[in-house]
């Protein structure tokens, strides 16, 4: 058996897209090692590999004569798909061993791997046919940075803030699964301190990446708007993550404050309707208004202007008026909010009752 040891003429592509061109020159941080017997066809001379889902970075080389070191970087999680490349092959190509430098391995010709935790991570492709096997390998070729503040997680080991919030957690609302990396308030905290999740084991005040528009946020954030100590702000949130003002939020067992992004679900209409306290210098969010109830209840309620806004049966786009527990004023004189719809019998409530001229469970 023969081996020689060669340097690639072809370096990995690393980036967002998968057939982002090849180095021209020699590369230190590349090789090939190609493993034939005499008499057989010519050996595969050249392997290499492509990666793309993250970000192509080159760093200086480690001596003046070398060339640029190429990684491929991004935030943990780290999801790259790989695919093999042998310009140079004598014929096909029938088998791939992949070595990813996290004890994973792969014998796919182009599989996708995720690197669940921050590191720099060797990689290895040995591939072979009829005319023999070749490898290439390249050393802290992925780069898994810490996860910022608003990116998704599934252990608090991926984020920069060592905390990561609902990665997986049953007990979370669907719409928080994805993970959260955040950090405790305080005065560390460079983003906002936002409340939300009420008793639920996961909630309380946690600090989240501060945005004014989607563009700020990580990948598959938005910026929404959620409840602070001193009013609203606008943190960065998975999509449909927590619901907002006036949004339905009865669970299994009744309302539940866990699912809204003010923190508290009022239990009026046939759904409940997401909420958060006012007065005292504690405005409402725009598109809502502070209404008083008789009954002692004040809280921020949905702006409307048909009963359709209100979306459910029990809610109607009502003006103040006096009567009943559920009679309210509003702070700023008039206008239509959603509700408890007023009735006369329970005709006018689908589904439940007409109870002291409003509508409401049986």
């Amino acid at each position: 058996m023969r081996r020689c040891l060669a340097l690639a003429c072809l370096a990995a592509a690393c980036g967002d897209d998968a057939s982002a061109p090849r180095d021209a020159a020699p590369r230190p941080d590349a090789f090939v090692v190609t493993d034939g017997a005499p008499g057989d066809a010519p050996p595969l001379a050249w392997v290499d590999f492509t990666a793309s889902g993250c970000e192509r970075i080159e760093e200086p080389p480690a001596d003046d004569a070398g060339v640029p070191i190429l990684r491929c970087r991004g935030p943990a999680p780290l999801s790259v798909q790989f695919a093999s490349i042998a310009p140079g092959a004598p014929g096909s190509i029938d088998r791939w061993t992949w070595s990813f430098g996290d004890d994973a391995n792969s014998s796919e010709p182009s599989p996708r791997h995720t690197y669940e935790r921050p590191g720099r991570y060797d990689v290895a492709l040995s591939a072979g046919g009829p005319g023999g096997t070749a490898t290439a390998a390249r050393a802290g070729f992925i780069d898994v940075v810490p996860a910022v503040l608003g990116a998704a997680c599934s252990d608090s080991a991926q984020c920069a803030s060592a905390t990561c919030l609902c990665g997986g957690d049953a007990s979370c609302p669907d719409g928080l699964r994805s993970g959260l990396c955040v950090a405790s308030c305080g005065v560390d905290c460079d983003g906002i301190c936002a409340i939300f999740g009420g008793s639920a084991p996961w909630g309380g005040a946690w600090c989240l990446a501060a945005c004014t528009g989607e563009s700020e946020c990580p990948a598959g954030r938005t910026c929404d708007v959620v409840a602070t100590a001193t009013g609203w702000s606008r943190g960065c949130l998975p999509y449909g993550g927590l619901a907002p003002l006036g949004a339905s939020c009865a669970g299994a067992s009744g309302p539940d404050d866990s699912l809204c992004a003010g923190g508290a679900c009022l239990a009026i209409g046939a759904r409940g309707a997401c909420t958060v306290a006012c007065g005292d210098g504690a405005p409402c969010p725009d598109g809502s208004r502070c209404a008083a109830f008789n009954n002692g209840t004040r809280t921020c309620v949905a702006a409307c202007a048909a009963p359709d806004d209100c979306g459910d049966p029990w809610l109607g786009c009502e003006p103040p008026h006096p009567s009943g527990a559920w009679g309210f004023t509003l702070d700023g004189g008039d206008g239509t909010v959603c509700a408890p719809r007023r009735c006369d019998d329970a005709a006018g409530c689908p589904g439940g009752a007409c109870v002291d001229g409003h509508c409401g469970p049986r």
